[in-house]
């Protein structure tokens, strides 16, 4: 960022600093996006996957939670909030 910074391509997107530089440059440059767009993709892929397993762990915790408190529900989650007496916990779903 630091070097960016001192090129004058802090603001600059990938495609705009392509421009600036000279057409040997650009070749090599393309290169070093092309690794870093697959890199980024991969740890967006990895963000949502953790995401996914974060939350169906929070699903079995807030159902563990929701027996041991004697909460009614059904299979589709549908919570009879007039049998329930800790409607704090009645009310959330992930």
């Amino acid at each position: 960022m630091q070097l960016a910074k001192r090129l004058g391509w802090d603001s600059l997107t990938f495609s705009q600093i392509l421009e600036e530089v000279n057409p040997v440059q650009q070749e090599y440059f393309k290169m070093l996006f092309l690794e870093l767009e697959q890199e980024l993709m991969r740890l967006i892929e990895s963000k949502e996957l953790a995401e996914r397993i974060i939350n169906v762990r929070i699903y079995e915790l807030l159902i563990t939670v929701e027996r041991k408190a004697g909460i009614p529900y059904d299979n589709t989650r549908t919570v009879n909030l007039d049998e329930c007496s800790h409607v704090n916990l009645c009310d959330r779903y992930i």
